[in-house]
């Protein structure tokens, strides 16, 4: 009489360990995907910046010419940081990953800048948010601003999903070398920049 009930046991038994494997093998996949998503920009400067997941459509192509006012109304073309290498950040005020990227952006431009590196935040928001924001942070690097004509440079950058923050690096030729909309760290940063910077004065 207890065979039936000794037959559902194991059954039972035999989907729970079933479910445990499906479960454990969904979290390995999801730490997997989470590592290489976190660690493929930090690999060496070299295959970083050769990275094929990043918007490869303006990889290799000469940065667009655009116009955006400073938070002070004065406009400033992109033409006035040739010869550098440029880090063009698009962000706004209310994305959380936009501001976890801008201190190691400062950190990193403070170590670099006299190579030749520069930061040009380019902020998709409104004027009197960016405002504050900058003068809470204390942010030293220029700021550009603007709404719908700022989202359309950043188009015109490859950013054509919008997403933010999205960030490009220019050379000192004025060719994109990246482009991607996903946060950067410090570390990365500097990994993307230092073979763009390799014998420049400094």
């Amino acid at each position: 009489m207890s065979e039936p009930h000794d037959e559902d046991g194991v059954r039972s038994l035999g989907m729970k360990a079933t479910l445990l494997v499906a479960a454990i093998m969904a979290v390995v996949a999801l730490l997997w995907i989470r590592s290489m998503d976190l660690t493929d920009t930090s690999k060496s400067s070299a295959s970083a910046l050769d990275d094929p997941a990043v918007n490869a459509p303006v990889i290799g192509r000469p940065r667009p010419d655009f116009s955006l006012p400073d938070l002070d109304g004065q406009q400033h073309g992109i033409g006035e940081w040739d010869g550098k290498v440029v880090l063009l950040n698009f962000w706004a005020t209310w994305c959380p990953p936009c501001q976890k990227e801008i201190p190691d952006f400062m950190q990193v431009r403070k170590e670099l800048g006299d190579r030749g590196f520069e930061v040009v935040g380019v902020a998709i928001d409104q004027h009197d948010a960016v405002a504050d924001y900058v003068d809470g942070l204390g942010i030293p690097y220029p700021i550009l601003q603007g709404e719908a004509d700022a989202a359309e440079v950043a188009r015109r950058y490859g950013n054509s999903l919008g997403g933010l923050p999205y960030s490009v690096i220019i050379d000192r030729e004025g060719r994109i070398r990246y482009a991607r909309a996903r946060p950067l760290n410090a570390e990365q940063l500097r990994a993307l920049v230092a073979p763009l910077l390799r014998g420049s004065p400094g």
